[in-house]
């Protein structure tokens, strides 16, 4: 269920009036059906390998108290609302440490159908003038201040991407391991429904390093986890130069983190719950960066 495609949820017949949160309820059994390997789903909730092996996700308070999605929206008498609750599975899952064990941090944004926009289209990358589709990369659209992803996506098999965005400015990023990042700006008002495409230029493995690390916290609970988030300026298609979000990795307390990046001045912000770390870093060969807590 990515870039466009969606599912029903479901439906209910509330009272007219303001509400101002929802809880999604997770179950805490298998259901009955199959994965895509054709196996019964061995957990309710569980991450499927490479090598076909499987590792449950666990999701603290999922069962019990669900998952507060607090965005307030209004049910006007005699008429429809429809929510979009899109669920971003890559910043979602988080690695807990050195156990091998993942956890299920649900992120869930929330939009009103009658409000939203999207922003579609396709990145690829040139190579001997030869323009092939760019599978795996990620798109976002960030805003806000601090700056933070609001929304984001991974590209198909054919290079394709599709967000659904409230109406607002945004600075809008591709980027891939191997390649070099691009960035657009963009505004966007009710019913917008934009084409933006960007062709990746291949990063020279010379100057590509390895940033790696250990992210540690003094009594930190099982489902502790701290957000790493990598900052750099780009030069937009615009010809803007904005701060944009490179990369953004959730790490659990106690866990390893081993990226590859393009040589490069970088902003690095770690974020727990109580603390937020920052540093700045001039990329120019493999370094080793941990952040304790």
């Amino acid at each position: 269920l990515v870039n466009g495609v969606t599912e029903p949820l479901g439906e209910s017949k509330l009272p007219a009036g303001d509400y101002t949160q929802m809880r999604l309820i997770i179950g805490a059994s298998a259901d009955n059906g199959s994965n895509l390997n054709g196996n019964p789903h061995p957990h309710a909730n569980y991450l499927l390998m490479a090598d076909n092996s499987t590792n449950e996700l666990k999701i603290p308070s999922g069962p019990q108290t669900g998952i507060k999605l607090v965005n307030g929206f209004t049910i006007n008498q005699d008429q429809t609302t429809e929510l979009l609750l899109d669920f971003d599975a890559k910043r979602s899952v988080v690695k807990a440490g050195k156990s091998g064990l993942y956890l299920l941090k649900p992120t869930i944004k929330v939009l009103n159908v009658a409000d939203h926009t999207s922003v579609q289209g396709k990145v690829t990358t040139t190579a001997n003038l030869v323009t092939s589709p760019l599978p795996g990369a990620f798109v976002s659209a960030q805003a806000g201040e601090p700056l933070q992803i609001q929304a984001g996506t991974v590209t198909g098999y054919q290079g394709g991407y599709k967000l659904f965005l409230m109406p607002g400015s945004y600075t809008l990023v591709a980027a891939a391991e191997g390649y070099l990042p691009a960035c657009d700006t963009l505004t966007l008002a009710t019913g917008d429904q934009l084409m933006i495409d960007f062709d990746l230029a291949p990063a020279a493995e010379e100057t590509t390093f390895n940033l790696s690390g250990t992210v540690t916290v003094a009594e930190a609970a099982e489902d502790q986890s701290v957000i790493l988030t990598l900052y750099q300026d780009l030069n937009c298609n615009d010809s803007t130069v904005a701060t944009v979000v490179i990369r953004e990795l959730n790490i659990a307390a106690g866990g390893d983190y081993d990226i590859s990046l393009p040589e490069g001045d970088y902003d690095i912000v770690a974020t727990t719950e109580d603390e937020i770390a920052s540093l700045s870093i001039i990329l120019d060969a493999d370094t080793v960066q941990d952040f304790s807590f």
